[in-house]
């Protein structure tokens, strides 16, 4: 017991530090993680049992992320007592703009970091940027991918973190007034019988409507062409912005303008005289790109957390006669079909969800409707045999206690051939019955 008051005393003192307590100058353009674990090495932690099994459930995570759709929020819970990470996984389109707001309890440092995930059989994840002390990360996507977010608290911290992912425009809309519910011709859409693609979309407004600067930068070029009829051209950052078919334009080549001032108005010159007026939009960074991502912003938010949150830690329990745990909450995709009485382990919620952990350790969602407070008794249980009371349903599990036989246990769920059972003194562990 000495030594484990001691690991706990220098891992407090560790947390204790300043950010940058005795981590040396090369550090200071570290992640906040790495600099922590650099703390952990000079402490002498890194090589204890509770220091590596908190590096290995940072690289853990990692491999076992959550495959989630945008917008997903959710409500994580990391116990104290035990080392742990959650990780989410989520596509994303160049031109989109990917938030990250995590909101941690007073006692809960935790460290947030964002990757891209490289590679199928062997997967690598590429350190993109890590959130400070406000613990949000705005960032905008250069090209499609698949991102991980990482959530891990410092050793001995935990509670309840609240996190939502979202992606949406990164430029402002190029029509005032309006939204990507008015593009009515998409991106690779067939053009002249299918000899070329649309490449770019068509924003329709009524004539006279003002095109505006999408962010700020330089009017590069104006003039009239027989396809895009009058047109402006926006250099900004790494991008061009086309503006094509306007009845007028508003600016000349030289021109420095800011997010949101008028470059034209909407009409339906060039070879759009038959059609009614919109703006067609395009974006060009060595060659075409696909302008949607660029300018659509989902209506909707991260899903309202409708969960019992009191539940978040403890052991949940199927009450109907199937429940289905599924890979992302509310899609469909099954993963696991759970019989009645079988309990799990909730760690998180995401709307009207639990986040779980099953007792093998498949993790999934399962409905909150499905499921029940596991801390009620089913019944009494009068063990037959005596054995030991252990920590996992699992053989070589540790064991807790003895349970004698004829000793009477109540039943809080089951999971396999064993039973979750509260013994008369109080304690909770899995026996076989």
């Amino acid at each position: 017991m000495r030594g484990a008051s001691l690991v706990v005393g220098l891992v407090l003192a560790v947390v204790g530090c300043s950010p940058f307590a005795s981590v040396g100058d090369a550090l200071r353009g570290a992640s906040p993680r790495e600099q922590y674990a650099a703390r952990l090495e000079k402490a002498g932690l890194d090589a204890a049992p509770l220091g590596q099994a908190w590096a290995e459930a940072g690289e853990s995570a990692l491999g076992s992320a959550t495959v989630v759709p945008l917008p997903h929020g959710e409500s994580v819970f990391f116990d104290p007592a035990q080392p742990s990470a959650r990780a989410f996984r989520f596509g994303v389109r160049e031109g989109q703009k990917v938030r990250v707001r995590v909101v941690a309890p007073d006692s809960g440092k935790v460290f947030v970091d964002l990757f891209e995930v490289r590679g199928d059989s062997v997967q690598t994840y590429r350190p993109l940027e890590s959130a400070q002390d406000s613990l949000v990360i705005v960032r905008d996507v250069e090209a499609d991918a698949t991102y991980a977010l990482r959530l891990q608290p410092e050793l001995l911290r935990g509670g309840r973190y609240r996190v939502a992912i979202e992606a949406g425009a990164s430029v402002g809309f190029p029509v005032s007034g309006h939204s990507s519910g008015d593009i009515r011709s998409f991106w690779g859409a067939a053009r002249d019988g299918g000899r070329r693609r649309h490449e770019g979309v068509d924003i329709f407004a009524p004539r006279g409507t003002p095109v505006v600067a999408v962010q700020g930068g330089v009017v590069s070029r104006t003039g009239e062409t027989p396809l895009g009829g009058k047109v402006v051209w926006l250099r900004g950052g790494r991008y061009a912005y086309y503006y094509a078919h306007l009845d007028s334009q508003l600016v000349s080549a030289g021109r420095r303008v800011q997010p949101g001032d008028t470059l034209g108005l909407v009409g339906n010159t060039g070879n759009a005289r038959a059609t009614p007026p919109h703006l067609h939009f395009g974006i060009y960074a060595s060659g075409a790109r696909d302008p949607f991502p660029f300018l659509h912003e989902p209506a909707e938010a991260p899903a309202r957390l409708t969960v019992d949150s009191s539940l978040l830690g403890g052991w949940v329990r199927v009450r109907s006669a199937r429940a289905g745990v599924e890979a992302s909450p509310g899609r469909g995709t099954a993963r696991q079909t759970l019989a009645r009485q079988t309990v799990a382990r909730a760690v998180g919620g995401s709307g009207g969800w639990y986040s779980v952990v099953l007792p093998d350790g498949t993790s999934g969602y399962l409905d909150a409707r499905s499921v029940e407070e596991a801390s009620a008794s089913l019944q009494t249980l009068t063990v037959a045999t005596g054995q030991y009371l252990v920590t996992a349903p699992a053989p070589g599990a540790a064991a807790i206690d003895t349970v004698v036989a004829g000793a009477r246990v109540t039943v809080q769920g089951r999971w396999q051939d064993y039973a979750l059972v509260r013994t008369p003194e109080g304690r909770q562990g899995w026996v076989r019955p």
